[in-house]
């Protein structure tokens, strides 16, 4: 895994460090994880992490005969309260998974937790890709609404080598103001907002974590050199970098 400093957003209030490459000697700018899921810089590290598990998983997943992968969305009714509205829509599709009609039909699959924010406040949705057979739409929202209290369920097909990027897109897709991203990340800490269920849980290899490889040379051992958290002392480096050739 590797990123390079000119792909991060500029004049941000980010907190960033310089790493020296121990085979090569180039410096390399990186930020540091803020915490806040829903950061534009830290957005694109993050997509990698989940990313490089997915494809894992798609690697080695195979249906059985009848079987075909699907994309359900689920919505609940919108709450003035993100993190109460996310812990009910959670809640509602245990519940769901439970239920004959589900477990009859669908083996395992994984989603992702999106919120997203509009003039009438804020809404989740939770993206699913299920691997299992057909069920009729209107049994499954029938399904959904007892559990819910809500009607937003829908399904359709979806093609294998589209999953990776159709889950993870939704995971890093930033359409909120700064002052949102920060209520949303804050009210959306310990909230698990990747899970995978049923049959997959077997699928997913053991986490490990990824190295940061050197966009130089590839070497994964690094030598910390300073950190800052301005765009204008990040600019300095930058042009230190430039003048004396390094990464």
């Amino acid at each position: 895994m590797s990123f390079h400093y000119q792909n991060f957003p500029r004049g941000v209030d980010h907190e960033f460090t310089s790493l020296q490459c121990k085979s090569c000697g180039k410096i390399h700018v990186v930020p540091l994880y803020c915490g806040n899921r829903f950061c534009s810089v830290c957005s694109g590290s993050r997509m990698h992490r989940i990313r490089f598990r997915l494809k894992s998983l798609m690697d080695v997943a195979q249906l059985a005969k009848g079987e075909k992968y699907v994309h359900m969305i689920l919505t609940v009714k919108s709450q003035d309260d993100p993190k109460a509205m996310c812990k009910f829509l959670q809640s509602c599709f245990r519940k769901f998974r439970s239920r004959k009609i589900f477990k009859t039909h669908y083996s395992g699959g994984a989603y992702v937790l999106e919120l997203t924010h509009s003039e009438s406040g804020w809404h989740a949705h939770l993206h699913v890709v299920l691997q299992g057979k057909f069920c009729p739409q209107p049994e499954l929202l029938s399904a959904w609404r007892s559990i819910s209290g809500a009607a937003g369920l829908f399904v359709k097909f979806i093609p294998k080598n589209a999953i990776v990027n159709y889950l993870t897109k939704y995971m890093c897709k930033i359409e909120l103001t700064p002052i949102l991203s920060k209520e949303a990340g804050e009210t959306l800490k310990k909230l698990r907002l990747f899970t995978v269920f049923g049959n997959w849980h077997d699928l997913l290899p053991a986490w490990s974590k990824i190295p940061y490889n050197c966009p130089s040379c590839g070497c994964c051992q690094w030598l910390p050199l300073m950190i800052y958290n301005d765009d204008n002392s990040r600019q300095e480096m930058l042009s230190l970098q430039n003048r004396f050739g390094a990464g």
